[in-house]
C-alpha cells in the first residue's frame, strides 16, 4: 500500500475531524529518510508530551512547548482540548497524535475527537 493510500485509509477510520498539512516553511530534519532518519523529531515529540503537554485540560485550554533543534531550528508543539468539559490526556496518546503530524513535510494541524494537535518545525530559537 502506498503512503498516500495508507494515510487516506487511516484518516477515514480514525475519528478524524479535520486535518491540514502546512504548505511552506521548514521541513522536519531528515524528512525524506522516513522513518529511520526521523529519530530527533520523535525524541522532541516525546519530550514535549511527557514534560509539558500531557495532563488535565479544561475546555479550550491550550499548552505549548518549544524544543530546540539543530542548525537554528526549533520544533513547536501545541495541544488544545476542543471538546466541552475537562479531560486528561496521557503522554502515550499525546505522542501518538503528534507523531501523525510528522507525515506532513512542513508540519500540520489536526483535530482528532477531543484534541487539536499542532506540530511545526520553524527557524529560530526557543
Amino acid at each position: 500500500m502506498q503512503f498516500s493510500q495508507f494515510l487516506f485509509a487511516f484518516t477515514a477510520f480514525s475519528g478524524l475531524t479535520s486535518a491540514a498539512c502546512f504548505t511552506g516553511g521548514l521541513t522536519w530534519p531528515n524528512w525524506a529518510q522516513w522513518p529511520n532518519g526521523r529519530q530527533p523529531t520523535f525524541d522532541a515529540i516525546e519530550e514535549a508530551c511527557r514534560e509539558t503537554l500531557a495532563g488535565r485540560y479544561t475546555t479550550q485550554q491550550t499548552r505549548y512547548r518549544c524544543i530546540p533543534g539543530i542548525n537554528n531550528q526549533k520544533f513547536d508543539f501545541t495541544l488544545k482540548l476542543i471538546s466541552p468539559g475537562s479531560r486528561v490526556i496521557s503522554a502515550t496518546e499525546c505522542i501518538s497524535g503528534m507523531t501523525k503530524e510528522m507525515a506532513c513535510k512542513h508540519g500540520g494541524r489536526t483535530r482528532y475527537g477531543n484534541w487539536e494537535y499542532t506540530a511545526d518545525p520553524n527557524a529560530g530559537r526557543c
